[in-house]
């Protein structure tokens, strides 16, 4: 039997709608229920039915084990999605609608992750160079160990490079975060406004 490539659900249909052809030239196959939902999410004049397919199709995206699938479907929900901000922006109210996945918060939470990796990892590395600078310092102070003024200088020294340098980059990150999360706000913005001037 033949599986529908969205949701995975055997196809009944004698002749299934193609939803496109892979990189290996096979076609991707999908059921009535997964067009329907793809064309109310393209076609659909009402933020709850487009939220309710959007929510669907990217939760099946997310459970995709195909990657041409996954990526394809992706596209499609990323396409989409500012119609939604459209339509509750005229609306002057929000869409509930409760699924298994939620796409803007998986996007919101997906940015946040991603921010935060990046800085976890530059602050480990500078607390990994403070102990370093640390050790190196305690290393060229036992070659002075004959002159304990000039071994005490060079732990003075070392300890505070190393702090002057990781408290450097510690500003910098927290600046940097600070940014990047004023960035997203604003990219989401720009990129509505854009749509709605696009639209009229």
């Amino acid at each position: 039997m033949i599986k529908c490539s969205i949701c995975r659900s055997l196809i009944n249909d004698p002749e299934p709608a193609i939803l496109f052809f892979g990189e290996d030239g096979k076609a991707r196959l999908t059921c009535s229920n997964c067009e329907k939902q793809i064309e109310t999410m393209m076609q659909s004049n009402n933020s709850v039915e487009i939220k309710a397919a959007l929510n669907y199709i990217h939760t099946c995206r997310t459970q995709a084990t195909d990657s041409e699938v996954a990526s394809y479907l992706g596209e499609i929900v990323d396409n989409n999605s500012l119609d939604i901000l459209e339509l509750e922006s005229k609306n002057k109210k929000p869409v509930n609608f409760k699924h298994s996945k939620d796409y803007f918060q998986d996007r919101s939470l997906e940015t946040s992750e991603n921010t935060s990796i990046w800085i976890s990892g530059l602050r480990t590395a500078a607390w990994i160079y403070f102990f370093t600078v640390i050790a190196i310092g305690l290393s060229i102070s036992l070659v002075f160990n004959d002159n304990v003024g000039i071994a005490f200088l060079v732990m003075v020294f070392s300890f505070l490079l190393a702090f002057m340098s990781v408290a450097g980059v510690m500003i910098f990150l927290n600046i940097a975060q600070h940014i990047a999360e004023i960035r997203n706000e604003l990219t989401s913005k720009n990129r509505f406004s854009k749509k709605n001037k696009t639209g009229a």
